[in-house]
């Protein structure tokens, strides 16, 4: 449609458009912490996906025989993937608890103005 013939409704044609410095920032922080929950998230499928190969290479080892150091050193691995998602975990909650906080701080922001 040419634009010299619609007419512009001003209560939805700038939505999510805010003048006020503070408003800008927290949506910039929403948008950085809905990153981290996601970078959070692609690292703890990796370390699952690795914990999945390390469980597959121990259960190779014990069917064909291997010598006991090969099989410690394999258990040794599958502790410290655990460890490692443990740790992802804790992370990845942190993460969702700091984007909550953003969005709470952002939706009293938006109420405020």
């Amino acid at each position: 449609p040419d634009p010299r013939f619609s007419r512009r409704d001003n209560r939805y044609d700038y939505r999510g458009h805010h003048n006020k410095a503070e408003i800008h920032q927290d949506f910039k922080d929403v948008r950085g912490a809905r990153k981290e929950v996601s970078d959070s998230r692609t690292e703890l499928r990796k370390d699952y996906t690795e914990l999945r190969n390390d469980r597959m290479e121990l259960r190779r080892d014990l069917h064909n025989g291997a010598s006991k150091g090969e099989i410690l050193k394999d258990r040794q691995e599958i502790r410290s993937d655990l460890k490692e998602i443990h740790g992802d975990r804790v992370d990845l909650r942190n993460d969702q608890n700091k984007l909550d906080s953003a969005r709470r701080e952002l939706r009293g922001d938006l109420r405020k103005r």
